[in-house]
């Protein structure tokens, strides 16, 4: 497999801790909305992932459970079949995965790389759409900085751009963490020239992120 480059800039003073600090016993929901917008196309798709976390031998591991809750094509609802079974990753502390799925959606990868969290360390949220076998992406620059109108809580202001093709991927946002353990608590972001998975044209896609049912194991 060949690995996407990628350049990231923070900014060191002031910036939060990336790492994800996490304990037995902690679990949340991800609830994130896609829209995809164009001349032609309405598409809401609705994905829920939750997450728990567990010691297994000596080693702490995070279970990720992803699926499709809903979607809509121009305004009506499409039912997900009542026997769709989540895909399951699990990631431990070393940053080793075990799963028995890939997905080799191109499209889908390079939205994802736009909005995955840049982590301190190895231990980080699986990646439910990697980089497809054999395949080379262009590179993702990438510029994360505080966000200096919010000041009720730390937020991250994020600006991404492919680099080297026609029609790149621009995109722009923001996201906050949860100051204890470093979980994504909420986020959004718009980006252009966005691919279509399964389609042959781009589109504005705006993503929403809500952090769910969130549980937290006692901390001293």
């Amino acid at each position: 497999m060949l690995s996407l480059l990628a350049a990231v800039a923070l900014v060191p003073q002031s910036m939060p801790d990336t790492a994800l600090r996490l304990m037995p016993g902690d679990q949340w929901t991800s609830e994130y909305t896609y829209q995809f917008k164009s001349e032609d196309i309405d598409l809401i798709n609705v994905e829920t992932t939750s997450y728990s976390v567990a010691k297994e031998g000596s080693k702490l591991v995070l279970t990720a459970k992803w699926m499709l809750r809903e979607s809509k094509v121009d305004g009506e609802t499409v039912p997900v079949p009542k026997a769709t079974e989540p895909i399951v990753i699990k990631v431990n502390q070393d940053g080793e995965t075990k799963s028995d799925w890939i997905n080799e959606d191109i499209a889908r990868h390079r939205i994802e790389r736009v909005l995955q969290i840049e982590r301190k360390g190895s231990f980080a949220e699986p990646s439910f759409f990697p980089t497809p076998p054999n395949v080379r992406l262009v590179g993702l620059d990438k510029k994360i900085t505080l966000e200096p109108n919010r000041k009720e809580k730390t937020v991250l202001a994020v600006s991404a751009g492919e680099a080297g093709i026609d029609r790149p991927i621009k995109a722009s946002g923001y996201y906050s963490l949860e100051p204890k353990t470093g979980i994504l608590e909420d986020g959004h972001w718009t980006i252009f020239n966005c691919p279509i998975p399964g389609g042959t044209e781009n589109c504005e896609l705006s993503v929403t992120l809500r952090t769910k049912d969130l549980k937290l194991a006692v901390r001293k």
